[in-house]
């Protein structure tokens, strides 16, 4: 059975956007448990989708990256209007 922490945190974003108007997020930090900053490199997007949720706008992504000594699949979103970015769950 696969587990999925739920967390719904704002993370601080490092995105490329390409001429095309592709969006690709590429690294991000986050404020753990213990208040310590931790930065994560995204190695792959597996899956993106755009969704509306509760009637706003949001771009979807679930990647895969290494988090201390394990590989993680996490899921991204990114609210277009607030443009804002939340590391919604770990699927992994």
């Amino acid at each position: 059975m696969t587990r999925v922490d739920a967390l719904n945190m704002p993370v601080e974003m490092i995105s490329l956007c390409d001429d095309g108007g592709k969006l690709r997020p590429l690294r991000f930090r986050y404020q753990d448990a213990a208040q310590q900053m931790v930065v994560v490199r995204v190695e792959e997007v597996v899956y993106q989708k755009e969704s509306q949720q509760a009637g706003l706008a949001a771009c979807l992504f679930v990647c895969r990256a290494q988090l201390g000594e394990r590989q993680r699949v996490f899921e991204l979103r990114y609210a277009v209007r607030e443009h804002r970015w939340t590391l919604f769950r770990f699927l992994s």
